[in-house]
């Protein structure tokens, strides 16, 4: 999933307004295009008027992979991706996406947003890309057509849509189902034709993209939590004063802080809304769902190595430090 922003910059004597452009893949009433809404209004905000800020649903600049290729060509200016599609550039990336790994909201918001966050988002200016904060997708849940799953061995066989992830495909896969990675604008029509069976989703997402029409199984199993990266290519930060900047930041600040907490408020709601739509809404038990992490410790195992033992060490003795001074 994508959010991007094209946005007009130049020099301090270019045109005054100047335009942020906001493109979305994701519907209007999508936590992601409310939040995309929140940071161009701030930035319009703190500027007294002199960026204005315009948003446009529908992927109409590309689909993930395309977007933040362009980011890097500084042909568009900036975009929110999920974290997963940023783990061939940085490869700490993986560590946030890994199945089972992040327990709650709260550990998450304590890990994105501290010293190891930081560092990550830091490391992606190597790759011309400006990381200013993470934003919020949910935790993921397991949607499809064939069945419903109440343990992991009822994924055996599915056809399950991911990102073009490798830790989504392994995970997938893991579980016997057959995942195919695909752009999300395609997911839709996929499901509708019998292209695929599935897709891992969280429940905004399904919402939005109104993908009860197209699937009646729903299947709580929080498997992954999915951050999202504000992203700004590092050829367009050049051009932002020291001023234009700290309003940059700024904004993303309080955007993530409103959109975090709009996807929260959003999600209590759904449940009941998605089974008077007649969506079969399934909660996976915690034995089942600590059963599931068993079978996925392979993979786990795998890309904590990947990425290198002293960062997995990092990441790790930071969560246990955060889950230690729970309340």
């Amino acid at each position: 999933m994508t959010i991007g922003l094209a946005f007009a910059l130049g020099s301090a004597a270019a045109q005054t307004p100047r335009t942020l452009r906001i493109a979305v893949s994701t519907a209007a009433d999508h936590p992601l295009t409310v939040g995309a809404q929140k940071f161009g209004d701030l930035v319009g905000d703190k500027s007294a008027g002199k960026i204005k800020a315009r948003v446009y649903p529908g992927a109409v600049l590309g689909n993930d992979v395309q977007v933040i290729g362009s980011l890097q060509g500084g042909t568009i200016d900036a975009t929110i991706v999920t974290s997963g599609l940023l783990t061939s550039l940085a490869k700490e990336y993986n560590l946030f996406v890994l199945p089972g790994v992040l327990h709650d909201a709260r550990e998450a918001d304590a890990l994105l947003d501290g010293p190891f966050g930081r560092k990550v988002r830091e490391s992606l200016e190597a790759h011309k890309l400006v990381a200013l904060a993470h934003m919020e997708h949910g935790f993921k849940h397991i949607a499809n057509n064939k069945r419903v799953v109440s343990k992991w061995e009822d994924v055996d066989g599915i056809k399950i849509r991911v990102t073009q992830t490798p830790t989504l495909i392994d995970t997938f896969a893991r579980l016997g189902a057959n995942p195919v990675p695909m752009p999300f604008n395609e997911v839709y029509t996929a499901l509708e034709q019998g292209a695929i069976d599935g897709m891992e989703t969280t429940l905004a997402t399904f919402d939005s993209g109104k993908f009860n029409e197209v699937q009646k199984n729903l299947t709580l199993t929080a498997h992954i939590y999915d951050p999202l990266v504000l992203l700004v290519s590092k050829t367009t930060w050049d051009k932002l004063s020291a001023e234009e900047r700290k309003i940059f930041t700024d904004s993303a600040t309080e955007a993530t802080a409103f959109q975090r907490r709009f996807n929260r408020e959003k999600e209590a709601k759904l449940l009941g809304e998605l089974k008077q739509r007649g969506v079969a809404v399934t909660e996976m038990g915690a034995g089942e769902k600590a059963r599931m992490r068993d079978r996925l410790k392979v993979v786990v195992e795998k890309y904590s190595q990947s990425v290198g033992e002293a960062t997995a060490r990092e990441f790790n003795a930071e969560l246990e430090k955060i889950r230690k001074t729970r309340p």
